[in-house]
């Protein structure tokens, strides 16, 4: 299901509005509110929350 061949981590960085635009989109709940925002261990590396996210606060290696 992946389209992120070879990513190993999504991680949000400080830039984050905390918007919530990536909690809505995230199929499987992965994102976790709060300050800051943090991705958990559910994260199936969808790219989802990074093609949304207004401010290009997410990114992965």
């Amino acid at each position: 299901m992946c389209f992120l061949m070879n990513i190993e981590e999504v991680f949000i960085t400080d830039v984050c509005d905390e918007c919530t635009i990536c909690l809505e989109i995230c199929p499987v709940n992965a994102i976790i509110s709060g300050s800051p925002y943090m991705i958990g261990c559910e994260c199936i590396l969808c790219g989802k929350c990074i093609n949304v996210c207004p401010s290009c606060a997410i990114e992965y290696y």
